[in-house]
């Protein structure tokens, strides 16, 4: 009997084991135990410092553009990567110009607030979680300890008020060949995009002389002195990019792989310009969605769309092809709670998770409120190198072997969408 009764203990003793390994984690797997962007205890994110050391390029992603937790998450690591690890580089899914000149203008303007509101996409700025994200921008920016970029081709007012003129005065005025009514053609373009049908112009001629115009402009912009890092020029690349996707739009019935694909391109591009253009111990934040960050999307299994998976070729993939382990990409996922983008719909909706055979369950069944899998570690788990299913990428139950996708993973048990500010 006692015999029996000692067998029984060794094996709830090693059951009971088991469990703690599994809930303080293995070497690969990290639990996080708080993601109030005000909490400045950080221990819990000291295994990044050696998960990082190497990486010149970290990008945070997100599921779908509405989850006010993981706002509040992202906010908090960057906090930890900028303060510890030396990140002094922020680049948002936004305007390349337009974010830019409001990093320039912020330093010697009044209205700050107004600055990045017309700057940061309001799917951020306008709420609450983004506020203590708003302030760190304001200080750190103005006092010269962050860079602050954006890598979309779109563009907002800043744009529209600047950069016409800019043109005019630096390069019109200067001799080049580029006649009146391409230039006016060209203000037409800029200030006609405000336009919600994506009408921009009635005539394919039209639509060609812009393009050549801004051709013209591109190649005296690559002479200009003052422009050794080629920003200008690069800026107009974007603006070309932007006009083609919205002809694209338009006038064209392409599948959306193929208009996504040139915008992926171009984020890809602004970044490996960014980096290029780096001092040496700079290094790159890159907050944006989590599909924006993946690589090896035509593995991903289970898909609602298989000729767009087939087709797509995210900017983390064209990046990586580029730097290799130079850069980690991080995406979140989440088990329960709601979403709400700001201006896609009016009410929230609910996500669902995989309960079995998929990342969310491993932490969910650990009781981990929060926490992180690395990918990159020699030892990973093999549960991580099988296919399962997961929702980083707009809350759909895909499947995949997952460190083919990103580097890491980071868990948020239960999400509530983002409080708007009216």
């Amino acid at each position: 009997m006692k015999n029996w009764l000692l067998i029984i203990i060794i094996i709830l003793s090693g059951l009971c084991l088991s469990q703690c390994v599994d809930k303080t984690l293995e070497n690969n797997i990290y639990e996080i135990e708080s993601i109030n962007p005000l909490d400045s205890n950080y221990k819990d994110f000291r295994f990044l410092d050696n998960v990082l050391k190497d990486v010149d390029i970290v990008f945070i992603g997100e599921q779908a553009h509405g989850e006010g937790t993981v706002t509040k998450a992202k906010t908090k690591l960057f906090k930890y990567l900028n303060s510890k690890l030396g990140f002094n580089t922020l680049v948002f899914e936004g305007s390349f110009y337009d974010i830019y000149v409001a990093g320039k203008f912020i330093k010697t303007m009044q209205n700050k607030d107004m600055i990045l509101k017309s700057a940061i996409p309001a799917i951020w700025y306008n709420t609450v979680e983004f506020e203590e994200m708003n302030e760190i921008l304001k200080q750190e920016v103005v006092s010269g300890n962050l860079k602050l970029y954006g890598i979309d081709c779109q563009y907002n007012s800043l744009a529209r008020n600047t950069l016409f003129n800019y043109l005019e005065k630096k390069l019109i005025k200067n001799g080049n060949s580029i006649d009146s009514s391409s230039l006016e053609l060209l203000n037409k373009y800029i200030w006609g995009t405000t336009k919600r049908d994506g009408s921009y112009f009635d005539s394919k001629a039209d639509s060609i002389n812009v393009f050549n115009t801004l051709d013209k402009i591109i190649i005296e912009s690559n002479g200009m002195v003052s422009d050794s890092t080629g920003f200008w020029a690069q800026s107009l690349i974007n603006l070309k990019t932007n006009l083609l996707i919205g002809i694209i739009n338009f006038h064209n019935n392409e599948p959306i792989y193929y208009r996504n694909n040139i915008r992926d391109k171009i984020m890809a591009e602004n970044i490996l310009w960014l980096h290029r253009n780096k001092n040496k111990e700079d290094k790159i934040i890159v907050w944006s969605a989590s599909m924006h960050n993946a690589r090896n999307i035509s593995s991903i299994e289970e898909v609602s769309d298989t000729s767009f998976y087939n087709n797509y070729i995210p900017m983390g993939q064209i990046v990586f092809d580029s730097l290799g382990n130079n850069m980690y990409s991080i995406a979140f996922t989440s088990s329960h709670g709601f979403y709400k983008t700001p201006y896609m719909m009016n009410d929230s909706v609910e996500i669902t998770s995989k309960h079995k055979n998929s990342i969310e369950s491993y932490f969910h069944q650990n009781s981990i409120k929060y926490g992180f899998v690395n990918f990159r570690e020699a030892d990973l788990n093999e549960f991580f190198w099988t296919k399962l299913y997961s929702n980083p990428h707009g809350h759909k139950n895909v499947k995949a072997v997952w460190p083919k996708i990103h580097d890491g993973i980071f868990y948020i048990d239960s999400i509530q969408p983002p409080s708007i500010i009216k």
